[in-house]
């Protein structure tokens, strides 16, 4: 059964890409693009980021008590800032103020577009959902600019209509309002809207938002009351061939 069209907003990170395997390229890459510019080996710098990078995301974006609605780009800039200081900290280097931002936005733009960490048949499945006419987004953690890479060094980029990370609605993902924000980016009603992720509290936001949530889990909670499961996004098209989507 042929599935009707919708619009499938997914999230990067546990859906498309495999973190675990991200973060080891990560590591290596900022080593490869800070040592001839700052000084130092690669394998420091990789060490120095493994080391940092977790702590500066937890301090800024995971403040208990943290305001959904406050000033996400603000705080991003902050937190690039904190990021390729803490590192420079640790290796002893020296950074100007002003060369700091630029240098830290350079950094992710020349990592995004190198990390190849798909998960298995993933690039397959997109073209397979959009070929069935589905229109394709995000809904991710992750800036657009940083989707803009992973996406582009997949070749699929092209395939979705538009990249929404955190920068795009000026909100951190977390809340029933990032999404609210997104579909209303995107000028797509939620009713007509599927969200696909890997954290079983998204899916419950984006549910509440008004859209389908679809959960990828292996070991999925209790209490997912209206949520679909699937163990992996191969298997999201033939659940939506299978007539179950709203």
């Amino acid at each position: 059964m042929q599935s009707r069209s919708v619009a499938i907003f997914l999230d990067d990170g546990g859906v498309i890409n495999d973190n675990t395997l991200r973060a080891s390229q990560w590591q290596g890459l900022v080593g490869e693009f800070l040592a001839p510019r700052l000084g130092g080996t690669g394998r420091a710098w990789a060490d120095a980021n493994a080391a940092v990078a977790g702590q500066v995301f937890n301090e800024h974006f995971l403040r208990p008590g943290q305001n959904p609605g406050a000033d996400y780009r603000e705080t991003w800039e902050r937190y690039q800032e904190s990021w390729l200081l803490g590192m420079c900290e640790k290796l002893g280097v020296t950074v100007p103020t002003a060369d700091v931002l630029p240098l830290a936005r350079e950094a992710h733009a020349y990592v995004t577009r190198r990390v190849l960490a798909a998960f298995p048949s993933v690039v397959d499945v997109i073209r397979e959902l959009r070929t069935d006419g589905h229109r394709l987004y995000t809904a991710s953690g992750e800036n657009s600019t940083e989707l803009e890479g992973y996406l582009g060094a997949m070749g699929v980029r092209e395939l979705f209509t538009e990249l929404s990370g955190p920068d795009l609605v000026n909100t951190v993902k977390g809340s029933v309002l990032y999404y609210r924000r997104v579909f209303e980016h995107a000028g797509i009603d939620p009713a007509n809207a599927i969200v696909v992720d890997d954290s079983s509290s998204m899916a419950r936001q984006a549910s509440e938002a008004g859209a389908r949530a679809v959960l990828v889990a292996a070991d999925p909670p209790a209490n997912l009351d209206g949520v679909d499961v699937i163990g992996g996004l191969t298997e999201l098209p033939a659940l939506l061939r299978a007539g179950s989507a709203r």
